[in-house]
């Protein structure tokens, strides 16, 4: 969470206040007032704050709001050093800068929160609630790490918690309604999402009227935009899909770049069960703005959907290939089954058409009815009629999704929820077990597909590095004391050799290269008595620490005797140095 402009100020004039200036601040403290003032974004901001460091190196609350300005740029790791030093540096003082220390515990713990780690973000969060219980940004951000973590309920009651104590905190009301989506309650998702568009559309009009643009406007313009497209998300998980449709519009006009939006609204447009709502035309434009500002699997499965409605199947192929080839690189399997059917049914001529969402008739519509109807009966103390709909909620997702997803966790969680308000341990205690369980296994893979990921990513580094350092190599030599000019090439994943013969350059040596080991052929230019061919198989390798390289092949010579010539083999060696360089 980005604390609010108005937050910056309280801790400013707080810092003010215990360093007991008066009038005009000068040297770290003007330094200091210039970054709270400062609208320009978060380099500006670091900018005054370092100043301010530099002349006063314990000046707290410069870490603080320099933290706060490394996470805006994503940067948590320096984030974490700044409010660390922070936070000894005031609890060097006692107890009285509790509110100063609740500003940098919850600043770490939405550090943390962006680096994936959720546990440790939830206990700095924790901690500055101790110190502040009435803080709402922590209990927002607390709220958020529990939803990431996949413990929506306790999400939702950190978001009900924060917009007590905050009734116009309108993020809040975005992040809880994801946190009630993931539980199946679509009607209190839309409603929160509602609530934050109402608040948002108030404070972007406000700032529209204002002469100058602003980081904090740019932060509402872009939160009103994800309002949008969450509720036009959570529309067409109902099935409304012409309500879906016309909020990605209202994303669209606020934030005419933002991508998620361009390509969900390609992706309805192009697929829409309705003809009536769809548009293959502006389907493509939009998907193919997706695509530039970007290049992801997703967004690539859009523009093949959006030509297929055009007819143009071939294009529709080749963008679905390429697609299945991106999800493949990210370790995004769980949507290969799906990418997969549309490249089959563009195969076939045909363009994609969603039926109910999720998985057909049996499973969203009915699922969604189900819950909806057990929700409403819990709210109303009718437990006895609310069970029997969860189980049957329960029993759909498990034959659609399968029983490790982690939706059947969710609805394992609301199955747990009723036994618990009821008393029933002993009936919600395996049922939260299981639904722990599943989030485990799926954190767990996710973590290793992470981790694939970071090697993968790492050995392909070394390999860049190494072809670099290879094609370093390339370039002219002298050998032979001077007496023969080479240009030597070492190009993808290529070797050539060219010799300077009367005034024109002849391929002598060619081949391939993998890793540092070469293979080729020597171009005689003609065969002899002993060589049937006029080329023969080389082979060398290359040493890039002492920037190196040789080559060897077999030749033969003719021996005459006494009746007759003789053919013996032998092997020729050349070697190119740093020293043959010119």
């Amino acid at each position: 969470m980005r604390p609010r402009n108005a937050a910056l100020k309280r801790l400013a004039l707080l810092a003010l206040a215990l360093l007991g200036l008066h009038g005009c601040a000068s040297g770290a403290e003007h330094w200091f007032n210039r970054g709270v003032k400062d609208h320009h974004g978060p380099d500006s901001k670091i900018s005054h704050y370092t100043n301010a460091i530099e002349l006063k190196p314990d000046y707290a609350f410069a870490y603080i709001n320099r933290g706060e300005a490394y996470n805006m740029k994503g940067l948590p790791d320096e984030a974490i050093a700044d409010l660390t030093k922070a936070i000894t540096l005031l609890k060097m003082e006692g107890d009285k800068h509790h509110l100063a220390l609740a500003f940098a515990y919850n600043n770490k713990g939405n550090a943390y929160r962006l680096k994936g780690q959720y546990d440790w973000a939830i206990r700095d969060s924790t901690e500055a609630i101790r110190l502040k219980p009435d803080f709402a940004s922590a209990f927002y951000n607390r709220g958020v790490a529990y939803y990431l973590k996949g413990q929506y309920d306790r999400a939702i009651r950190d978001s009900t918690e924060a917009i007590t104590l905050k009734a116009d905190y309108a993020i809040v009301y975005i992040s809880r309604g994801n946190a009630y989506n993931k539980k199946g309650l679509h009607d209190k998702a839309i409603a929160d999402e509602t609530k934050a568009i109402t608040l948002l559309k108030k404070k972007v009009d406000k700032h529209h009227l204002a002469s100058f643009f602003t980081s904090e406007m740019g932060n509402e313009i872009h939160n009103l935009a994800v309002a949008y497209s969450n509720r036009g998300g959570f529309y067409q998980e109902k099935g409304l899909y012409d309500r879906a449709i016309a909020n990605f519009h209202e994303a669209i006009e606020v934030k005419p770049y933002y991508a998620y939006a361009n390509g969900h609204l390609a992706w309805l447009l192009a697929t829409a069960p309705d003809a009536v709502l769809r548009n293959g035309k502006q389907a493509v434009e939009l998907a193919e703005r997706a695509v530039n500002l970007d290049r992801d699997a997703h967004n690539l499965d859009a523009i093949a959907a959006a030509y297929a409605e055009m007819g143009w199947f071939e294009e529709a192929i080749e963008t679905q290939l390429q697609a299945i080839a991106l999800l493949k690189k990210e370790d995004e399997n769980r949507y290969m089954a799906d990418f997969q059917k549309h490249l089959e049914r563009y195969k076939a001529h045909k363009p994609w058409r969603m039926n109910v969402p999720g998985g057909g008739p049996d499973y969203t519509t009915t699922f969604i009815k189900l819950n909806d109807l057990a929700e409403q009966y819990r709210a109303q103390g009718k437990v006895a009629e609310a069970e029997p709909l969860y189980k049957r909620a329960l029993a759909i997702r498990e034959k659609a999704l399968g029983p490790q997803h982690q939706d059947v966790a969710t609805s394992l969680d609301n199955l747990a929820e009723l036994y618990r308000a009821q008393g029933k341990v002993a009936e919600a205690e395996p049922l939260y077990k299981r639904a722990l369980a599943i989030r485990e296994e799926a954190r767990q893979q996710e973590e290793a597909r992470k981790l694939a990921l970071v090697i993968r990513e790492e050995e392909e580094a070394r390999k860049r590095e190494k072809q670099q350092r290879l094609e370093a190599l390339s370039g002219r030599y002298v050998a032979d004391g001077g007496r023969s000019q080479w240009d030597i090439s070492f190009r993808d994943n290529r070797f050539e050799a060219r010799i300077l013969n009367r005034g024109k350059w002849d391929l002598l040596y060619d081949g391939t290269v993998t890793g540092t080991w070469i293979s080729g052929r020597v171009h005689h230019g003609s065969s002899s008595i002993c060589r049937q061919s006029p080329t023969t198989k080389l082979y060398g390798n290359v040493d890039l620490r002492q920037k190196t390289f040789v080559i060897f092949w077999g030749d033969y010579n003719s021996v005459k005797m006494i009746r007759h010539k003789r053919c013996v083999q032998f092997t020729n060696r050349r070697k190119w140095t740093q020293a043959d360089r010119q």
